[in-house]
């Protein structure tokens, strides 16, 4: 009986003790921004002025939406999990302090739900009410109802079918706010604007293969050749459309070919070797490179370096799946300009040791500098205008072109 009366005790003192540590929570406040996974994060200030960032996770939102002011009730580390404590800060929304939005735009669908065109959004919103005459498949805007969690709409107007293109980008213009479509007065101030004559300059020796017709003004795949900074040094460019897939394989082998004959060049002891730079732009657009991951892994001994111009890491990984960490971590430097993509913004705030928020929010203009061994850098972008030897160097070696005689360059 002593026994049982002790555990008994123990277990209303445990309790009365989850109790209080639950009232004396810590709380913040701050702006809820949501991810597209349905997570959030809140930017907090703490009293040393040092800014924070507490995660929330998708279960723990409770009804609010992206920009929201809320309050946040920290939560303890879980028993037994110390990581916990190296991931920082975990909370759950207690209180919404103040709506941004009462409306949103979305797509109905089967069933009296609408699915919001924002991925920040509820993933679905019923409808309730009358629709309108809103059908399956119409935009609508809505006016939220929210409440226990889960949100209700009326339908305020509906904005067209989804998937014709003017009513796609009338719902896109409401849900995002952006400025309407022009109107008369627009097209009449247009048709006043004087066009501007275009000066076209023919180079018709320059060094240039293509596949493209003879009468054709603009080459949209082709291989130049052009004079580097040095004598005896040269500029190989592989220009290919964006749009149009039907050479990837072409340039593909082209790139295979030429790492291969670099690397084995290298490697003869008693033949001159310059350094070569590649640059790749829209290199997870374009072709896949066979066997890049283990390429850029052994170049760099030999003199061979490579920049890579990618929009975001979901692109890499599309393309490379999951060989493309390999491709990131041989990336000594990393220029940052900014963007949407929430998985690039994690990558570079855990790199450059920032908040995720911060990155995602980097004005426009601004970039981050990441090299091994030194520490992180905000740079401006080069502004090309305000340099105008560059553009003026760039046309004199334009002009030299003209004439001159292909010295044994094989391509």
């Amino acid at each position: 009986m002593k026994k049982e009366r002790k555990k008994h005790l123990r277990r209303l003192r445990d309790r009365a003790e989850k109790r209080r540590a639950e009232r004396h929570r810590d709380t913040v406040e701050g702006v809820l921004r949501i991810a597209p996974g349905g997570y959030g994060f809140v930017k907090t200030a703490g009293a040393d002025g040092q800014e924070g960032e507490v995660f929330v996770p998708a279960k723990f939102v409770n009804g609010a939406l992206d920009r929201d002011r809320v309050e946040l009730e920290i939560l303890p580390p879980r028993p037994g999990h110390p990581e916990d404590s190296a991931r920082g800060p975990v909370g759950r929304v207690s209180k919404i302090i103040e709506r941004t939005r009462e409306e949103l735009v979305g797509e109905v669908l089967a069933g009296g739900v609408v699915r919001p065109l924002n991925p920040r959004m509820p993933e679905s919103v019923r409808l309730r009410g009358y629709r309108k005459g809103a059908k399956v498949g119409d935009w609508v805007r809505l006016s939220l109802k929210p409440g226990g969690g889960e949100f209700d709409g009326s339908v305020r107007q509906v904005l067209g079918r989804a998937g014709e293109i003017a009513a796609d980008l009338d719902a896109v213009m409401a849900e995002f706010e952006l400025p309407p479509r022009y109107g008369e007065a627009d097209d009449q101030a247009a048709l006043a604007i004087v066009p501007r004559e275009i000066e076209r300059r023919e180079y018709p020796d320059l060094t240039v293969l293509t596949i493209d017709p003879t009468d054709a003004k603009d080459f949209d795949d082709a291989l130049s050749v052009t004079p580097g900074d040095r004598p005896g040094v040269f500029e190989v460019g592989v220009h290919i459309s964006d749009v149009d897939r039907s050479m990837d394989r072409l340039v593909a082998l082209f790139y295979e070919q030429l790492f291969r004959i670099l690397i084995k060049t290298k490697e003869r002891k008693n033949q001159p070797f310059y350094p070569v730079h590649v640059i790749l732009d829209d290199f997870a657009c374009g072709c896949r490179v066979a066997d890049f991951e283990s390429i850029i892994s052994v170049i760099r001994s030999r003199g061979i370096y490579v920049s890579t111009v990618i929009q975001s890491i979901a692109q890499l990984e599309t393309k490379y799946k999951e060989r493309s960490s390999t491709i990131v971590e041989n990336c000594d430097t990393v220029l940052y300009l900014g963007g949407n993509d929430p998985q690039t913004a994690r990558l570079i705030a855990e790199r450059a040791n920032k908040p995720v928020h911060e990155i995602l929010s980097m004005p426009v203009g601004d970039m981050l500098l990441i090299q091994r061994g030194q520490p992180v850098r905000k740079v401006k972008r080069y502004a090309l205008e305000e340099h105008c030897e560059v553009i003026d160097r760039a046309s004199e070696r334009r002009e030299e072109m003209t004439g001159m005689e292909n010295e044994g360059i094989c391509v």
